[in-house]
């Protein structure tokens, strides 16, 4: 009778351990989803909140500045400078020219070009293009004043070091936020581009509107250039091309 109330026993005890450890497994489990819920939450709530100044400071942009510092340059270089619209083009093949150098990074912001610049047109390019400012509008919020003014550093920068380069300042490019869930208005995009034209006016360099040239009849962007409502598809760069193409050629 003894020996058999012990092999219960050690049955109740079994069966409570592996009660037990299903039990802390499980609440193990339920505490690591609640933390990994607050962590990746939390910067994209404060982000949304709180616009991050400076938002081209990433690994991705001073790994490519790193790149373009070591790479050849030369006075017959046609520097292409901008954000992921520049960075994402096959400049080169569009282009037919090997001499052309795509120095755009995504998620550049004018800050970021300010504070590379120098390292970009230290070979004195032949040829240089920007289009940069979509991100300072979408990740840091900033005024089309406050965007103004850094072009003004940066084409005052050119005037200063880069005296005998022909600099082509782009319009910025629209949106399409009827298909897409997009945080900038063609608005304020159009308006930024009508007073960029008139800045460029007062510099030994030329505006080229690429503005209408995407615009489908809602004025949005239209759906046959775009894969996501702000990047471009193939047939969004062979559009840019036609634009810029004669004046590498001149």
């Amino acid at each position: 009778m003894l020996d058999k109330t012990k092999y219960f026993l050690k049955i109740s005890i079994f069966f409570n351990l592996i009660f037990l450890m299903a039990f802390s497994f499980w609440l193990f489990k339920k505490i690591n989803h609640s933390l990994a819920r607050t962590i990746n939450t939390t910067p994209q709530q404060h982000q949304t909140q709180t616009p991050r100044r400076n938002a081209y400071q990433t690994n991705y942009y001073y790994s490519k500045m790193e790149e373009f510092k070591n790479l050849p340059t030369s006075k017959d270089d046609i520097i292409l400078l901008g954000d992921s619209l520049t960075d994402q083009g096959e400049w080169h093949e569009l282009l037919k020219n090997i001499n052309v150098k795509n120095r755009g990074i995504s998620g550049d912001t004018t800050d970021g070009v300010l504070n590379r610049l120098d390292q970009i047109i230290a070979g004195q390019p032949k040829i240089f293009f920007i289009l940069i400012g979509a991100n300072d509008f979408w990740w840091e919020k900033k005024s089309i004043a406050e965007l103004l003014q850094n072009y003004k550093l940066i084409l005052d920068t050119l005037k200063q070091k880069a005296p005998n380069t022909k600099v082509y300042v782009q319009s910025l490019l629209p949106v399409n936020n009827t298909n897409f869930d997009v945080a900038l208005d063609n608005s304020t995009l159009s308006e930024f581009n009508q007073q960029l034209e008139q800045l460029v006016k007062d510099y030994p360099y030329q505006y080229i509107n690429l503005y209408p040239h995407f615009l489908n009849k809602e004025n949005q962007l239209s759906l046959q250039y775009t894969t996501d409502g702000v990047h471009l598809s193939v047939f969004g760069y062979l559009v840019w091309k036609n634009q810029i193409e004669k004046y590498i050629n001149e």
